[in-house]
This record gives structure tokens, sequence and C-alpha cells, in this order.
């Protein structure tokens, strides 16, 4: 194996990698509600991403939102876990940003459905 098992907490990423340390770090010192925030941004985005291509077809659909959501450094659960993985975990509270996180991005998701929903009604 490349990585020893100091070096990786799963074997994909050594120490070394230091923007997957540094994302996380700046991602377990914001607050709750910035974390919530963040992932709510990214939701909105994913959700346009993936009703845009749906819709059209149109690939620029799927790639300009993701691209967006990674240059603004919104808050994704998915990547926020690989980012936590990667980095050296020594606490519970490195992983417990993902929780604001994850429920920013359920809102996210779901915030253009509800308002569609209810301007129909």
């Amino acid at each position: 194996s490349a990585f020893s098992a100091e070096e990786s907490v799963l074997g994909f990423c050594s120490q070394d990698a230091k923007p997957a340390t540094k994302a996380d770090a700046a991602k377990i010192e914001n607050s709750f509600f910035t974390n919530f925030l963040l992932g709510v941004l990214c939701g909105l985005l994913m959700y346009i991403a993936v009703t845009g291509f749906k819709k059209t077809g149109n690939y620029l659909f799927a790639i300009a939102p993701v691209a967006i959501f990674i240059l603004c450094g919104f808050n994704h659960c998915v990547a926020d876990m690989f980012y936590t993985c990667c980095a050296v975990i020594t606490s519970w509270s490195d992983v417990a940003h993902l929780i604001p996180t994850t429920l920013g991005n359920i809102v996210g998701c779901n915030l253009i459905p509800l308002v569609h929903l209810s301007s129909s009604s």
C-alpha cells in the first residue's frame, strides 16, 4: 500500500493531503448556522443541477452549478465526509460539522419545490 496506517484514515489520502485538511479545518471552525446556511446554498445549486439536466439533457446544467458550489465554498455533506476522512480526525467535534451541513443540504434541495408547490396552490 502507498500509505501506512499513520498516514491515512481510510487509505485514500495521506496526511500530506493539505488541501483536504485545510478545507476540513475551515468547516470545523464555522458555526452551526454558517455550516447550515452553506449547506442550504449548496442544496439549492444541486437541485438546479439535477432538475436542469433532467429537463434539458444539457450537461451545462449539471456542470455549472457544481462548479459554482465548489468555487464558492458551499458545503456538500458527501464531499465534506471525504474531506473529513482525509484530514486527521481527533474528536467527534471534527465530525459534528456534518450535521448542520446535511440538514442544510436537505432544506436547500427541497426549498424550490416547496416554494413552487405553495405558489401553485
